[in-house]
């Protein structure tokens, strides 16, 4: 320090080091913005690398402003005298530690902090996206070779959404979507296979064309709402618990199915009907997401119920249905009791991670 002092013009090294540090010390502890000053209206704005140079009068100036005119950061005296200054101070309100976060980051860090709140968002997104989908943005498409075209395109739309909001998260392989799980466990899924398939005792209505078209796109119907209801959202719901998730779970899937009566004129005492069915099937897939590990069990068991139900001659006894509801219910409690807590503690020590910033690898397909 002493032999830099004169050859900056400063006589007295001791003035010299005692401005630094106190100089120093100020810019520790003041919040700073590079290129960012403060002045009062009307004043002009300085360049950076303006000189900090001192008046015939006495007072400093910066850029010909007095610096009287700048914040109390930007007015601290610079022991570098003339030398060209880099930065020029400001107070800068403290901001968010998400703030330089992606927004998906942020959205990430909102969800796993308030996981209701969440869930929630995610549902309402997701099926914001699929009615501008089928509604706005593409043309009715019906071909006579394939008339299930346009319910299979929306749905593989909505699903590659929902896929890559968990791959942007870290999710793919915790939620269940880029994994089989405990296959072992898979025999699980059988109860509500045979179910499904009770829907067909009475045998199947329509052409070949139109059964293949039917199946292939409500495989895909169970492939996007496996992905976005039993993946994403139960694994934002995953730290309320296994149960508490589970109901949430069955309960936005549930309500979700009212679009059916807002959007695609569908009565409604059949969609009051459809939303009790949905949501105790729900609920019973997110015992056996949590049970099994994956969501793929479900999809196909999910695709065969609607396909089945959909092409049968005729609607199942009221006596068969109030069965299965009970059936789902009972099943997904029984689920939750036997296997619910581990799954759910794991799935709640992943968000837990993503909450102390410790996230897995994005884009894990293995």
């Amino acid at each position: 320090m002493a032999l830099l002092a004169p050859a900056l013009g400063i006589t007295d090294p001791n003035v010299f080091v005692t401005q630094l540090s106190r100089w120093a010390r100020n810019r520790r502890i003041t919040k700073t913005r590079r290129g960012a000053c403060t002045l009062l209206p009307g004043a002009p704005k300085p360049l950076l690398g303006s000189k900090l140079m001192a008046s015939p009068s006495g007072t400093d100036t910066f850029a010909g402003v007095p610096t009287g005119m700048l914040s109390d950061a930007a007015r601290e005296t610079s022991p570098l005298g003339g030398l060209r200054l880099n930065l020029c101070t400001s107070h800068v309100p403290p901001r968010s530690p998400d703030y330089a976060r992606p927004v998906m980051n942020r959205w990430r860090g909102h969800a796993t902090r308030h996981p209701l709140w969440g869930a929630v968002e995610l549902t309402l997104a997701w099926h914001v996206v699929l009615v501008l989908f089928a509604k706005v943005i593409l043309p009715p498409l019906a071909p006579s070779w394939f008339p299930g075209l346009g319910a299979t395109v929306v749905n593989a739309v909505c699903s590659a959404g929902a896929w890559l909001v968990l791959w942007r998260w870290g999710w793919l392989r915790t939620s269940g979507v880029a994994t089989l799980g405990r296959v072992r466990r898979w025999w699980l899924a059988v109860p509500m296979l045979l179910v499904a398939c009770s829907y067909a005792l009475a045998g199947l209505d329509g052409s070949t064309t139109v059964l293949v078209s039917s199946l292939v796109s409500l495989l895909w119907v169970g492939i996007n709402e496996e992905v976005s209801s039993r993946g994403l959202v139960q694994q934002v719901l995953a730290p309320l618990g296994a149960m508490r998730a589970a109901i949430g779970v069955g309960v936005l899937f549930g309500v979700g199915h009212v679009q059916n009566y807002l959007f695609f004129d569908a009565p409604l005492d059949d969609t009051l009907w459809q939303m009790l069915s949905a949501g105790l099937f729900g609920f019973a897939c997110a015992g056996l997401r949590f049970a099994i590990g994956s969501v793929w069990p479900m999809v196909v068991v999910h695709g065969l119920d609607d396909f089945f139900q959909i092409h049968s001659p005729g609607a199942a006894p009221d006596w068969w249905q109030v069965c299965v509801y009970v059936f789902h219910a009972a099943f997904g409690v029984w689920l939750l009791r036997r296997y619910g807590s581990g799954a759910a503690a794991e799935l709640h020590s992943v968000v837990r991670d993503d909450r102390d910033g410790r996230s897995d690898q994005a884009g894990a397909l293995d």
